[in-house]
């Protein structure tokens, strides 16, 4: 498919340069590691994983699809950079971590995430549609700084229910959202202290 690395189940992929290739970066399966790697310029995501993997001190830039996308459940990404890419920075599925990230000058949303996620301490800025959009029920979402994207803040999506949205700060985020939007159609979600 033109991938840079593709692995099996429970691999480990360190200390890597990933750049130029066809397809996706970097993928792995579930149980999977990825920890100090460049990923850089490639046609397609930079890295895919599936369920229960940990991506750590990584940077995925300017790739053609999405920075960080991590379609199983139960997923940790830490301490990563995902900035420059075509669609989202970073997109996980529910149960997932997403902590002391930089997601910056994605094309798409900065982060996009499902359910019963903790998401803490991100800084997701410029970005060419929302800062942080979510859907599914429950998550905590924490201290997270959202500033400067095209279309909105931090923003609860359609049918998203239960979270816990506390001590984030947004400022320069554009319409039609704004800094916030937390209370949208049928949503109910807990909120405060939030700083506009």
């Amino acid at each position: 498919n033109g991938g840079g690395i593709v692995t099996g189940a429970s691999a480990t992929v360190a200390n890597c340069t990933v750049t130029g290739n066809s397809g996706a970066g970097i993928s792995i399966g579930d149980h999977g590691r990825i920890e100090s790697a460049e990923v850089t310029l490639n046609a397609a995501d930079g890295i895919t994983a599936q369920s229960y993997s940990q991506i750590s001190n990584t940077t995925s830039s300017a790739n053609g699809g999405m920075g960080i996308s991590l379609s199983g459940e139960s997923n940790v990404v830490s301490d990563c950079v995902a900035s420059g890419n075509t669609g989202t920075g970073i997109q996980v599925a529910s149960g997932s971590t997403v902590e002391n990230c930089s997601v910056l000058l994605n094309s798409g949303n900065g982060m996009q995430t499902d359910g019963r996620v903790l998401i803490r301490h991100n800084h997701v800025r410029r970005n060419g549609s929302v800062g942080i959009v979510f859907s599914g029920l429950g998550g905590k979402f924490e201290g997270n700084e959202a500033s400067d994207n095209l279309s909105g803040g931090i923003v609860a999506a359609f049918g998203a229910s239960g979270a816990i949205v506390v001590k984030n700060t947004a400022s320069g985020n554009g319409a039609p959202f704004g800094n916030f939007q937390l209370n949208t159609f049928f949503t109910s979600v807990s909120y405060g202290p939030i700083n506009p």
